[in-house]
């Protein structure tokens, strides 16, 4: 299904140690997904990215790839969608586990094949390259790395694969020099290694001093320097070069939650926001590290935030900061910088109300309670520039083409809220 849906959401703003946080909750039905809106993969795959070049959000779920690109369109992408993802396999013989990025490319594995499927500059999906046990992807600049079971790792520059006979199952790469391991989230870590060109190293927690348990959970790069960090049961190891220096725990850092920390992401400004919980299946808190301080000083649970934390849950920061969480039932923004300007329009929300028929042909009907002092309304493109400026009415004809619009009730200069309405 490849429509062009603007989002609804529901704004909450809930207080923190002083501090308005505004959150956004996407559900599954504002976009059209009856089922689940998130099935995370059983192991230690990334099915939840955001492309730090354009921002805009990918995720994966079983037989369906989803994307919300820059404008805040929604797309559904499978063999069964439209004429560009024909080359994609068919939907009973797939089950996407990981997606990644070069430039505007997209990467997903299908772990049903075990193929690598490549959506080329936003055009066309296509199978990428000879990967068959592919179950990881890395992406480093102009590279992507894919392990596989058993097999040769395959680090691809300019679509040219580079076989390289060692069997990992996941790999970090930043600059030349890249971190893997042989497990995906396990109760043993064995031992990570360390690549430069031409040689690699083995490391394991019974040698080296600075790595606080057994365990890895997740591991990555800073965004803004070559730091390696690598999350554990009791916290995180930092590696710089092939030499683990130093650790972040609950003995050296304030306030930091209880759990393993199960997956992170480094901001703009490379400070952490971790998930924590038991294990890979039951998440239970949201927590941000300032590093310069040390200090665990925004923390989140079901009690302080929409977030339910059920079941498998992800996280990905966008280019501002802002922090993204997704579940099985909804996702949800965190507003910690500007957020986009879809998502920002379309946050605005003081009074319930109802549109319908939607989809229409341009008549349209407004349910509100009558009591709501109403003046106007305005009708929006998916940017959030205002088209028309036109006076209240319970019944409107928008007089524009087909497409998708945001219709937004003002009283004044005061905003009551916003729909998203599609014209046929």
């Amino acid at each position: 299904m490849d429509k062009a849906i603007i989002l609804f959401m529901c704004a909450c703003v809930l207080p923190f140690s002083g501090k308005t946080q505004n959150w956004t909750t996407i559900e599954g039905s504002d976009l059209g997904i009856p089922y689940s809106l998130f099935w995370g993969p059983n192991s230690g795959q990334k099915a939840f990215k955001i492309n730090p070049l354009n921002d805009e959000i990918w995720w994966v779920r079983r037989y369906n790839i989803y994307n919300i690109n820059s404008n805040g369109v929604f797309t559904t992408h499978s063999n069964y969608s439209n004429q560009s993802d024909m080359n994609l396999p068919a939907t009973a013989n797939v089950s996407y586990q990981e997606v990644d990025f070069i430039n505007e490319d997209v990467f997903v594995i299908d772990g049903y094949t075990d193929f690598v499927y490549k959506y080329d500059d936003n055009t066309s999906w296509g199978q990428s390259f000879g990967a068959t046990e592919a179950i990881t992807l890395s992406a480093d600049n102009d590279s992507l790395w894919v392990c596989q079971v058993g097999e040769d790792m395959i680090k691809m520059v300019d679509d040219i694969p580079v076989y390289y006979p060692d069997a990992q199952r996941r790999i970090q790469s930043r600059n030349g020099i890249a971190w893997s391991n042989s497990g995906l989230i396990s109760n043993n870590m064995s031992k990570i290694r360390f690549y430069e060109p031409g040689t690699y190293q083995l490391i394991s927690a019974d040698t080296a001093d600075f790595i606080l348990d057994n365990y890895i959970n997740d591991f990555k790069f800073m965004n803004n320097a070559d730091s390696f960090y690598l999350a554990g049961n009791q916290g995180f190891s930092i590696a710089i070069g092939n030499q683990f220096i130093d650790t972040l725990s609950r003995f050296n850092t304030v306030n930091m939650p209880t759990g393993r920390i199960l997956e992170f992401e480094f901001d703009q400004n490379d400070n952490v926001w971790a998930l924590f919980g038991p294990h890979k299946d039951s998440i239970s808190t949201l927590a941000f590290l300032d590093r310069s301080t040390g200090e665990w000083d925004q923390i989140y649970d079901s009690s302080n935030s929409p977030v339910e934390f059920m079941g498998r849950v992800s996280i990905e920061l966008d280019s501002q900061g802002n922090v993204y969480v997704i579940t099985p039932f909804a996702l949800h923004i965190l507003e910690v910088n500007t957020l986009p300007n879809w998502l920002h329009v379309l946050s605005q929300e003081q009074v319930d109300f109802e549109i319908y028929p939607n989809p229409s042909s341009g008549a349209l009907n407004i349910q509100i309670d009558e009591n709501v002092s109403i003046s106007n309304f305005e009708v929006l493109d998916v940017n959030g520039r205002v088209l028309k400026k036109l006076p209240f009415q319970y019944e409107i004809s928008l007089g524009v083409k087909s497409g998708v619009y945001l219709l937004r009730l003002k009283n004044g200069q005061e905003s009551l809220g916003i729909r998203r309405v599609i014209i046929k």
